[in-house]
């Protein structure tokens, strides 16, 4: 509560991988403060990741060519490090699972 009176805040939000004790639930209720307990954070995480994380889908290019090794997209990218560095390549868009490499043309 001493941070969001000092920020001027309307509020805060406190979060815990565990749960809250019942005086902390008592608080919480007298102040403009939510929590989040760990069974809440759980959902929350779960809800994100089923709609989120999922890789879009990748549409072919009939203007750039295919990656060699999987047959997604490549992109250019430039050496950072290796003889090449600083020169410009394809690599393939799904990298870091694929590694596929095409030189420019």
């Amino acid at each position: 509560m001493g941070v969001v009176a000092s920020e001027s805040a309307d509020g805060g939000v406190v979060v815990t991988s565990g749960s809250f004790t019942a005086d902390a639930v008592e608080f919480a209720s007298r102040n403009p403060i939510e929590l989040i307990d760990g069974q809440q954070l759980e959902k929350m995480i779960l809800r994100i990741q089923s709609t989120t994380f999922r890789e879009p889908a990748m549409q072919p290019r009939p203007d750039l060519p295919l990656c060699p090794v999987c047959g997604a997209t490549m992109v250019r990218r430039t050496a950072r490090r290796g003889p090449h560095t600083n020169n410009p390549f394809l690599g393939c868009s799904r990298f870091p699972q694929c590694r596929g490499t095409r030189q420019m043309v």
